[in-house]
């Protein structure tokens, strides 16, 4: 078995928890796979289900003997994956220069877009928005509802209110005149000036896309599972400059929301190209502007060939 050629050769082997006089039998089939290498340059690995089947002594005992001790086969396997991933990037004739993206000038001189600002910035670039409007008055917002077509959002606009749901600040499946002149009426109370959408209906999930800030690395595009799912699945993956659509597509698959997106259990499959469209045109943007934040949550993604639709944007611009 060891010289057939393989990567790695790997030895399932619990210890029982009893004396270490009780365990010689454990022992020596260490020393057998120990000997069987000897003088060789295979990889061998001894693998133990859990911690408490592994002590601590024959960790000591692999290490001497070159043989790498693991504990649990997830992970085990997870990191055989990144060894056969960075083998593969070494393996390759030439590897792109990380690209660093920093902020060209003073970081107090910011400007905060309001979420229809940001949106016009997006649409620029190829970013899907929804139909929607400024309107400063209720009989602005009824003509406009009967262009944009029921069902309708209708939200604040104020750079002060980043987290409109929180405060009150939205109305969501607005579907009639009454409804709509009733929203209008509380929301006028928050502030002056509202945005109407049209409203985003059967997605089959929400994303995250951002930008973050490293003192080393300097930008970088962040992708997770967005909405509701953000609280939910606590994730997010980095992707350093210059990004392509492989890693962006590497990134998706690595998402806990990527089976929901994949056509979980029969349900519709997302829009995955969109997806990928839409953060390529992410990365286009934070390229050509002084980016200091931008978050578009949730991002909803809607079944193959449907596309993609960003129907939340906050956007904060290094003005220098």
């Amino acid at each position: 078995m060891i010289s057939g050629n393989f990567a790695a050769t790997m030895l399932l082997l619990d210890w029982p928890r009893t004396q270490e006089s009780e365990q010689k039998d454990w022992d020596l089939t260490l020393l057998a796979l120990s000997d069987a290498i000897s003088g060789t340059r295979e990889k061998t690995i001894v693998l133990a289900s859990i911690a408490d089947c592994m002590p601590k002594r024959i960790i000591k005992e692999c290490q001497k003997y070159g043989i790498a001790p693991m504990i649990g086969l997830d992970i085990c396997l997870k990191a055989l994956n990144h060894s056969y991933r960075i083998g593969l990037a070494f393996q390759k004739s030439s590897m792109q220069s990380i690209e660093i993206l920093r902020s060209l000038s003073h970081p107090s001189k910011i400007s905060t877009l309001t979420e229809f600002e940001g949106k016009k910035l997006l649409k620029k670039y190829g970013i899907p928005v929804p139909d929607g409007k400024i309107i400063s008055s209720t009989s602005e917002a009824l003509i406009a509802a009967e262009k944009i077509h029921y069902p309708i959002t209708l939200k604040v606009s104020d750079v002060e209110l980043v987290h409109k749901t929180e405060l009150g600040a939205v109305m969501l499946n607005i579907n009639d005149p009454l409804a709509l002149e009733k929203a209008c009426q509380d929301l006028f109370k928050i502030g002056s000036s509202l945005l109407i959408e049209k409203m985003v209906q059967d997605s089959v999930a929400e994303l995250i896309i951002g930008v973050g800030l490293d003192p080393i690395f300097g930008k970088y595009i962040i992708i997770g599972s967005g909405g509701i799912l953000v609280e939910l699945f606590k994730e997010s993956i980095p992707l350093l400059f210059p990004v392509n659509r492989e890693d962006v597509s590497l990134a998706l698959s690595k998402l806990k929301a990527f089976p929901l997106i994949n056509g979980y259990r029969g349900n519709p499959q997302g829009d995955v190209e969109m997806i990928i469209d839409c953060v390529m045109a992410t990365v286009k943007l934070v390229s050509e502007n002084d980016i200091d934040e931008l978050d578009i949550n949730p991002l909803l993604v809607l079944k193959r060939g449907s596309g993609v639709i960003a129907v939340d944007t906050l956007i904060k611009l290094n003005l220098g």
